[in-house]
C-alpha cells in the first residue's frame, strides 16, 4: 500500500466519522425538538413560557427566584401593584436544582432590576440535587434552555439523554391535571389563585 492509497483511506474515514457525527447531532436534535404532547401540559414545561415571559417583560421588573414553594404561594400582581413595576415569577420545582434557575435569570437581568431569592430551606441547603427528568421535560424542545444548566451537571444531563430518548418516543401523550399541571397556571405562568 503506497503513501496515497492510506492519505485516501485515512479521508475517507475523517469524512465518514464527520457524517456520522453531523447525522447523530441532527437526529437528537429532532428528537429534542419534536412535538409531544406530554410534557406540554405538566408542572415542569411551565418553566418553557415562565423563561418566555422573562425574556418578554421590560424593564425594570422583580425577578423571583425559588422552589415550588415561591411558585405556589407569590402573588406577583399583588406585588406588581404595590412596587408599580413588572413582576416575574421564576418559582418552580426545587428537583431542577436552584442555579438551574438563577443562571436562567442571571443571563436576562438588566439594568434597575431587582431580584429576590427565595431559596427554600432544602434547595439551599441541597445545591448538589439535580433531576435531569426534570429538566429534559420541562425544557423539552426549547433548546435555548440548555445552555443554563449548571457545567457540574452537564455530564450527569448527557448521561440521561438516551433514556430521555427511550421515554420520547415510547410515550404515548397523556393529559396531565391538578395542581401539578399547566392548566394550574395563568398566562403568565404564575399560580392561578
Amino acid at each position: 500500500m503506497n503513501i496515497r492509497n492510506v492519505a485516501l483511506v485515512i479521508t475517507k474515514s475523517i469524512l465518514f466519522i464527520i457524517c456520522l457525527i453531523v447525522f447523530l447531532l441532527v437526529l437528537l436534535i429532532t428528537i429534542f425538538t419534536a412535538h409531544n404532547q406530554k410534557y406540554e401540559t405538566s408542572f415542569q414545561y411551565s418553566l418553557n413560557l415562565k423563561y418566555k415571559n422573562l425574556i418578554n417583560t421590560d424593564s425594570p421588573k422583580i425577578i423571583i427566584i425559588g422552589g415550588s414553594a415561591s411558585a405556589f404561594s407569590i402573588d406577583s400582581d399583588l406585588i406588581s401593584k404595590a412596587t408599580g413595576m413588572n413582576v416575574v415569577n421564576l418559582g418552580h420545582h426545587g428537583g431542577f436544582n436552584i442555579k438551574f434557575l438563577t443562571n436562567i435569570a442571571k443571563a436576562n437581568i438588566n439594568e434597575n432590576d431587582i431580584i429576590v431569592l427565595s431559596y427554600e430551606y432544602a434547595l439551599y441547603n441541597n445545591m448538589n440535587s439535580f433531576t435531569p427528568d426534570l429538566v429534559t421535560s420541562a425544557i423539552d424542545g426549547n433548546i435555548k434552555l440548555y445552555k443554563y444548566i449548571p457545567k457540574e451537571f452537564v455530564a450527569d444531563f448527557i448521561s440521561y439523554i438516551p433514556t430521555y430518548v427511550q421515554k420520547k418516543l415510547k410515550t404515548p401523550p397523556t393529559k396531565n391535571q391538578g395542581v401539578y399541571s399547566i392548566s394550574s397556571f395563568d398566562e403568565k405562568r404564575e399560580y392561578d389563585f
